[in-house]
């Protein structure tokens, strides 16, 4: 016989000590007139009040009163209530001690109450025997057998005597569980599961303890683990109906147990127990198993989906960064393309630092274009990128050609503001540009120009139509810059547009091909001085002996001779 406890003192105190609440009070403890006839049949208010006592004590918790034991001060006031007595009659209760066996007697046999003896223990030990297997704690056992009491109206046993009972039936539905399970593994699988504890993995640790050893992870070598477990599992091949009729915390006990135990440990173990532990074992592992590969693969696939968003997020952030600069960029470039629309023109005074693309080109009439004032200047092609400029004073051409260009001097100087000089109170106009059709500087005597110095655009503007001269760089019409006039001005019939020859690149090209293998055969003979081939790259180094002072100017239009010098 077993011999264990198997409940704690609360537990004890919960099934066998009596109610104090008003709610269980009134539940178990309300007499009905029946028992109240049966109460008034007592003689002394002493005797009632015992009575009563010992009719609700059988019937809850189910037990008989100890002798000496406390008695609530809740229960004795609610039954005295009931009775119309003190409480403090029961005192003087059960003096002799006849009398209260008198009243367990009397209470058997008007209620049928019936103690635990043989024929109520056998009864009562095989309904035991059937609830076990379905109890899932020694406490929820316990109190199936306390109920199973209540309903048949026995006295309970004393409480050592319960818990035997109980510790009775726990063992033998653990045997006959585990003996149910051993019956129904085949041979084969009976070895594999031997196997377990005998084979071993990396460093002396066993199948069993291997297989036990897993966890979700968070990569692929993680799953890849998981799997070879699982693999290793459901090669074992485990039949059908291996757990019928086997409650469901019963195999979650045993594999409680399988995982507390070492393999040493579990080789101790009778075969039964062994046996379906490692059965038990093994089927819920390979769930686990198969569980964990899939919360791995999920842990995965939500890593790989994170690190996308957080990519295609950082890519489409420096695409919108991209495309932003660009529209800057576009946007530049307009405002740039917008004032060189209106660079060089003349405007009313209202509408100055204004675009000219802002109001539609006035349309061309016969090949001439209406100014603002009305007249109609000719309209020439350009060519080569050059403006063509309008007709002006014969005398400003005179007064520029008296002024600089004889001896070859500066008209404007570098940095001359004539031509941004307002004529009225030579204030500076606002966006620099010059009217049409008339020169900035010759009517005003106030200006630069009246001290005998013009700018470019003023002698640009101010030649004669018939000198042939035009202008041949954007400087020359922006009135912004001034330089030599020689340089901006060149002949009508050089700015005519003259068609190329189709053999015009081939002769370039062969040109330059020449004039490279002249060079090249010129630093091979050392005919150029510091110069050296080094990997295919002609390279010219300035000697220390060159002084800028002694070396020789060279005429102008004449190209330095690549032939070699011969030796003095």
């Amino acid at each position: 016989m077993a011999r264990r406890t198997v409940l704690t003192g609360p537990q004890r105190s919960a099934l066998f000590s009596l109610p104090q609440h008003e709610a269980d009070l009134l539940r178990h403890y309300t007499l009905s007139d029946e028992d109240l006839q049966h109460i008034e049949a007592r003689r002394r208010p002493r005797n009632k009040l015992g009575f009563a006592l010992q009719l609700c004590v059988l019937r809850y918790p189910g037990r008989l009163l100890a002798p000496g034991e406390f008695i609530p001060l809740a229960v004795v006031d609610f039954i005295g209530r009931q009775l119309d007595l003190d409480g403090y009659e029961l005192a003087d209760y059960a003096v002799r001690s006849e009398t209260r066996h008198e009243h367990l007697a009397e209470l058997r046999r008007l209620y049928g109450f019936r103690s635990f003896s043989d024929h109520a223990a056998r009864e009562l030990g095989d309904r035991l025997r059937e609830e076990a297997p379905l109890a899932r704690s020694n406490e929820d056992l316990a109190r199936r057998f306390v109920d199973a009491c209540r309903q048949t109206r026995t006295i309970l046993p004393t409480t050592t005597t319960i818990e035997r009972l109980c510790a009775d039936a726990l063992v033998d539905a653990e045997r006959r569980i585990e003996a149910r399970i051993a019956e129904r593994v085949p041979p084969e699988l009976r070895r594999g599961l031997e196997n377990l504890l005998r084979e071993t993995v990396g460093a002396n640790v066993t199948r069993f303890v291997w297989l036990r050893q897993f966890e979700p992870g968070t990569n692929s070598a993680d799953a890849n683990r998981l799997l070879d477990r699982l693999e290793y599992l459901q090669r074992l091949d485990f039949p059908e109906g291996l757990f019928d009729d086997v409650p469901a915390h019963r195999i979650t006990r045993l594999r409680r147990q399988g995982e507390r135990y070492f393999a040493d440990g579990l080789r101790e173990l009778p075969e039964n127990r062994r046996l379906a532990i490692l059965a038990v074992c093994a089927v819920e592992w390979e769930m686990f198993l198969a569980d964990a590969v899939v919360e791995t693969h999920d842990r995965i696939v939500r890593r790989t989906y994170r690190t996308a968003v957080r990519t295609c997020e950082a890519q489409l952030g420096d695409e919108t960064a991209a495309v932003r600069e660009a529209l800057r960029s576009f946007a530049a470039l307009g405002n740039v393309v917008a004032r060189r629309e209106g660079c060089g023109r003349g405007t009313r005074r209202g509408d100055r630092g204004q675009s000219r693309m802002r109001g539609p080109r006035r349309p061309r009439r016969n090949g001439y274009r209406p100014c603002r004032h009305g007249r109609v200047r000719p309209v020439e092609p350009r060519v080569g990128g050059l403006q063509p400029l309008p007709p002006l004073n014969a005398a400003h051409a005179a007064h520029a050609g008296h002024r600089g260009v004889a001896r070859g001097q500066t008209l404007a100087g570098s940095r001359s503001t004539s031509c941004a000089t307002s004529p009225r109170r030579g204030r500076p106009a606002s966006s620099g540009r010059i009217r049409s059709g008339a020169g900035c500087c010759a009517p005003n005597p106030t200006t630069a120009c009246g001290r005998r110095r013009c700018c470019s655009t003023c002698a640009m503007r101010s030649a004669p139509a018939t000198s042939g001269w035009h202008g041949r760089a954007a400087t020359a019409t922006s009135g912004r810059r001034c330089c030599r006039l020689p340089l901006l001005l060149m002949p009508t019939a050089a700015c005519r547009f003259r068609p190329l020859r189709k053999d015009w690149l081939a002769e370039r090209k062969g040109a330059l091909d020449e004039g490279l293998r002249r060079l090249d055969a010129a630093a091979r003979a050392g005919a150029i001085t510091g110069a050296s081939i080094d990997d295919g790259m002609l390279r010219i180094e300035r000697t220390a002996g060159t002084r800028r002072s002694s070396a020789r100017p060279s005429s102008p239009g004449r190209r330095p001779s690549l032939r070699p010098r011969p030796n003095s």
